[in-house]
């Protein structure tokens, strides 16, 4: 069985278990640390390189490789 759970880091809670589960995907191939972006962080992302007229290669990619997975 596969679970999915969604964990906001914004809290002391939130941002521990993160880095637990960080530390125990590279040291087992069992789980699997997969981070997202929220739609509104994406939206930000792109307002912003729309006012800078251009976003940068390393921003872009780091964008998409987060919306792919």
């Amino acid at each position: 069985m596969v679970f999915k759970v969604e964990i906001d880091d914004k809290s002391k809670t939130g941002k521990s278990i993160l880095h637990l589960l960080k530390d125990l995907s590279k040291t087992s191939n069992d789980i699997h640390f997969i981070e997202t972006v929220e739609d509104n962080e994406l939206l930000k992302k792109m307002k912003k390189s729309l006012n800078h007229g251009k976003s940068g290669k390393r921003e872009v990619e780091k964008t998409l490789k987060a919306i792919l997975g």
